[in-house]
């Protein structure tokens, strides 16, 4: 390193002797860097940015001062001043081309870039813009223009932190007049990432010479996309391009290029990786709203317009009109979907409210058990004894308690007129069947006597039902 000698020799000030060791720096990382006026303001410009870095570092907290290169250096001047330059002078790419005192100057041109890096720094923080510089001059040649530094700080920050410091890094130097915004996507090594789903919205103009803005897509393998786009004011056209692509002509996978300004296409990527969107403009001019839409299940029916977004069914067929496609309903002649959770849909289901997986239907009619009310009753055996009878029956529907299972007791009693009629006496319920089936009540303490008995069906919700009856003696 050589240090010059003045009215202070160079190398008494800490902030000259770091200047040159960053020209030591970028000339290690890029060989013979700074061969022409922009290269050389750039290498000027790191070199007081550097400085004033390593001041925040070592003394931070000092405001004005850090960004104050070289004071001791600047106060052998004549007449004496406070800094040799600044780096957060401010100063913009057009004023310093257009002042001609400066445009000769590299280290005053240099003011441009410092001044932009130095504001980076202080949004996204020293650590992480550090590295971004310092990584952005192995994307440099010796003769690298300021828009070509820029690119490389975009790419730095994409290699180290996915990108994630783009908005500040694109503002700090649409700032200094370093960049344009609105051309700084076009081709895929500048593409900003774009999330599926996700929108992006932007103006080409074909007059203007803009006629490309391109996105990064990161695609899983096997997972679909659906791109869509609408504008007006121009002809706009999509294409996706494959992972690697140099220019906007590069391995092209999917377009839509119809007449008008929407278009769109659906695509599923055969291995993961980043591919890229370009919207272009063939002619005329206006903005554009671009979406991108998930499609899980790859039918080119984008997930949150996909009855079936699980299942591939590109035709969206659903028979019941429930809002589930047929190919992901397990009920698709049901629009309740099977609402008793019983597995069977109500279209095949004999009570569809309510639950009834076995379908047991005594009568054979329309209606299962489990939500018919009709019943059946009979009393097939009576039988007499000492004091006591025992009646046997059968009751449908099977589903019913036991003790729906009613024997009705009459008495036959007589008047001294000699007239006779029966008498309730009894009411029994039976209390559970047989290994076939059958319903046995015996009534018990009966007076000797003739008897008439009925069976009988209560049971809340079910028709009450009688038997035919019977007679019988009692001992």
């Amino acid at each position: 390193m050589t240090f010059g000698t003045g009215g202070v020799d160079d190398a008494e000030d800490a902030d000259v002797i770091v200047h040159e060791y960053g020209h030591a720096l970028q000339d290690d990382q890029v060989p013979g860097f700074g061969d022409g006026a922009q290269a050389g303001a750039l290498g000027e410009g790191f070199g007081d940015y550097f400085s004033a870095a390593l001041s925040a570092v070592f003394a931070p907290n000092h405001g004005d001062f850090d960004a104050c290169v070289a004071d001791w250096d600047a106060s052998g001047f004549v007449p004496p001043a406070l800094c040799i330059r600044r780096v957060d002078s401010g100063l913009t790419l057009a004023q310093a081309q257009g002042n001609p005192s400066c445009d000769t100057d590299v280290h005053c041109v240099g003011q441009v870039w410092a001044s932009a890096l130095w504001t980076i720094r202080g949004q996204i923080g020293g650590t992480q813009a550090d590295r971004i510089v310092v990584q952005s001059h192995f994307a440099l040649t010796p003769t690298a223009s300021f828009a070509d530094a820029a690119r490389a700080l975009l790419a730095a920050d994409r290699q180290l932190y996915g990108g994630a410091n783009r908005a500040a890094l694109v503002a700090a130097l649409a700032q200094r007049g370093i960049v344009d915004p609105e051309r700084l996507d076009d081709t895929p090594g500048d593409a900003p990432p774009l999330a599926v789903p996700g929108t992006a919205a932007g103006t080409l103009s074909v007059p203007a010479g803009d006629t490309h803005d391109v996105y990064r897509l990161s695609l899983p393998a096997g997972r679909g996309v659906v791109v869509a786009a609408t504008g007006s004011g121009g002809e706009f056209d999509l294409r996706l391009l494959a992972p690697g692509a140099l220019t906007t002509a590069d391995g092209i996978v999917a377009e839509a290029t119809t007449s008008g300004p929407a278009e769109r296409f659906a695509y599923v990527a055969p291995a993961p990786g980043d591919y890229y969107l370009d919207v272009s403009a063939t002619s005329g001019a206006g903005p554009y709203t671009v979406q991108t839409l998930a499609d899980a299940d790859a039918d080119a029916i984008a997930d949150r317009a996909d009855n079936c977004p699980a299942a591939a069914n590109a035709g969206q067929a659903d028979r019941d009109r429930d809002g589930r496609g047929d190919a992901c309903d397990a009920f698709a002649g049901d629009p309740a979907n099977d609402v008793d959770r019983d597995g069977r849909g109500a279209h095949a289901d004999n009570c569809p409210t309510v639950a009834n997986r076995d379908q047991g239907n005594w009568d054979a009619d329309a209606r299962g058990d489990a939500c018919d009310p009709s019943t059946r009753v009979t009393l097939d055996r009576l039988r007499g004894g000492r004091r006591r009878l025992t009646a046997t029956g059968r009751l449908l529907p099977r589903t019913l308690a036991a003790s729906a299972f009613h024997v009705l007791v009459e008495r036959r009693t007589c008047a001294t007129s000699g007239r006779c009629r029966y008498r309730r006496v009894k009411d029994v319920a039976a209390k559970r069947r047989d290994a076939q089936g059958r319903l046995v009540v015996v009534v018990r303490n009966q007076r000797a006597g003739r008897y008439r008995v009925r069976a009988a069906v209560r049971a809340p919700g079910y028709d009450s039902r009688r038997s035919g009856t019977r007679r019988v003696r009692v001992r």
